[in-house]
C-alpha cells in the first residue's frame, strides 16, 4: 500500500483514533523514519523518557535516535508530520 493513498489513510483510521500522541525515531542502519504510538496519559512535555526511549525489542536497531514526540489531532496532521519528517532527514517513511 502507497504511503498517503486512500487505502493508507482507512489503514491508518482503523488503527489511530486521533488526536494520539506519536515518538518519531530516525533508523540510520535503513535511513527510514519510524514511528511509535505513545499510550501515556501524561502531556508530552511530561512523559518519561523510558516510555518513548528506542529500543530493540520494539522495532528500533541500535543505530536509532528519537526525533520528537508530539500530540497529532488529524491523520492529514500525522501524514503532513512524516513527510516533513523525510524531508528534513532525506529519507523514506517504515510503514
Amino acid at each position: 500500500m502507497k504511503f498517503g493513498s486512500i487505502d493508507w489513510f482507512y489503514k491508518l483510521n482503523e488503527m489511530v483514533s486521533f488526536p494520539a500522541k506519536f515518538a518519531f525515531y530516525y533508523n540510520k542502519r535503513d535511513n527510514v523514519i519510524q514511528v511509535s504510538k505513545v499510550n501515556s496519559k501524561a502531556m508530552v512535555e511530561n512523559i518519561r523518557y523510558r516510555d518513548i526511549e528506542p529500543s530493540p525489542l520494539h522495532f528500533h536497531p541500535k543505530e536509532t535516535a528519537l526525533i520528537k514526540v508530539i500530540e497529532i489531532s488529524s491523520d492529514k496532521e500525522y501524514h503532513d508530520e512524516i513527510v516533513q519528517l523525510q524531508e528534513i532527514w532525506r529519507t523514506k517513511f517504515a510503514g
